[in-house]
């Protein structure tokens, strides 16, 4: 042949590599491809991060204003007995941590909620009138159902003085003239150590402010809290999350000068270890209320623990 002694230009390893050359070129085609493809993904990574932080921000923001879709944050209801014994630094505390809350003043006429589940949890505070006033308030007795309700629901409740005595009512404890008043300065006793850290914010010494002459039994499967050396039955808590207390950790100093004003005439009447003069708590308010608030942040951020989890 004439060709005989001419090599083939595609035998062997030659034509390996022809063979190859599509498979190189589509290698190559792909690998750009995937450059760009890469570099597109890169970019709507970038953008789908962007993202992801302006919803997380949405989302952070919307449960701080309980505006959450699907778990709207639900209020707390505050139920209010008289014009000079409100929520006062209660209500501080709940606007300071941005929750929200109604008041409902009995005393004007606010109807109680239908459903005590529309709310997160309830708040009663004082008043000078007996538990057993029912004659004179005709408030008293829907109060001690709604309460009663309440902790059916599992609605945690934190009863302030007369709010505590309605709460120990509403389990089904006793209320009762106290063996003597108390007005003033007051100092508690834990009823154990743990519970100082849990409830009181470990705190050395527990003083709070006082003005009752009632008190209540400890409802049956109550735990005590503390207790002083004038009235045993200072604070309990129930089923883990219902609180009552006798004593006034929501006070400020401008409401107690107003109690003095027009309740002076009760402190007067004793001449008792338990009863504080007038001259004696006026004096005795401004150094006192910032210890009795701390006290405060500690029981109200323990009790809404239970609240909001």
């Amino acid at each position: 042949m004439i060709f005989s002694n001419v090599e083939e230009p595609f035998s062997g390893a030659r034509r390996r590599v022809f063979y190859c050359l599509p498979f190189v070129h589509f290698l190559h085609s792909l690998l750009a491809v995937l450059f760009v493809f890469d570099q597109i993904k890169f970019h709507i990574l970038i953008f789908l991060g962007y993202i992801f932080r302006l919803c997380n921000f949405v989302i952070i923001f919307r449960v701080q204003a309980g505006l959450c879709r699907g778990i709207a944050m639900k209020p707390i209801a505050i139920i209010q007995h008289v014009a000079l014994d409100g929520p006062e630094y209660f209500l501080d505390y709940l606007n300071r941590s941005g929750i929200p809350s109604r008041i409902f003043r009995v005393y004007a006429g606010d109807a109680l909620p239908p459903d005590v589940r529309d709310y997160a949890g309830v708040a009663s505070f004082g008043g000078p009138m007996s538990v057993h006033d029912v004659a004179e308030h005709s408030w008293i007795l829907p109060e001690i159902e709604f309460l009663h309700r309440a902790v059916a629901a599992d609605v945690p409740v934190i009863g302030h003085c007369l709010g505590g005595q309605l709460l120990a009512l509403a389990l089904g404890a006793e209320v009762s003239k106290a063996e003597i008043p108390e007005i003033g300065w007051i100092d508690l006793q834990p009823a154990a150590a743990a519970v100082t850290g849990e409830w009181f914010g470990d705190r050395q010494a527990l003083r709070v402010f006082q003005w009752h002459s009632d008190t209540f039994a400890l409802p049956a499967g109550a735990r005590l809290l503390a207790s002083s050396a004038f009235c045993r039955n200072q604070a309990f808590l129930y089923g883990g999350k219902h609180l009552g207390m006798q004593f006034h950790c929501e006070v400020k100093a401008p409401m107690i000068r107003k109690w003095l004003q027009v309740g002076y005439q009760e402190i007067d009447g004793h001449d008792l270890p338990s009863v504080m003069s007038v001259d004696e708590i006026d004096a005795s308010l401004d150094a006192g209320m910032p210890q009795s608030h701390a006290q405060a942040d500690a029981i109200y951020r323990r009790w809404l623990q239970g609240v909001y989890g």
